[in-house]
């Protein structure tokens, strides 16, 4: 039982392996894509430094007020 249960957990990994280790076909990025995700990742840092402006203005926490402001400068 023991030796079926090693031989199938090896036979797993061998297959997991193969899969994660497979050559994937690579999809080139159209600039309206790198357009779009800029776009995103700059309105995400936006979002990111004023939020942290609120809480380090508004937070009753000491802790909060910090960690805001390790963000925001």
């Amino acid at each position: 039982m023991k030796t079926y249960r090693t031989v199938l957990m090896f036979a797993y990994s061998a297959l997991l392996a193969g899969k994660l280790l497979a050559p994937t076909p690579t999809n080139a990025a159209t600039p309206d894509d790198d357009k779009q995700f800029l776009s995103m990742a700059a309105q995400s840092d936006i979002n990111e430094i004023k939020l942290s402006e609120l809480a380090e203005t508004k937070a009753a926490s000491p802790q909060v007020k910090a960690f805001a402001r390790t963000t925001t400068s």
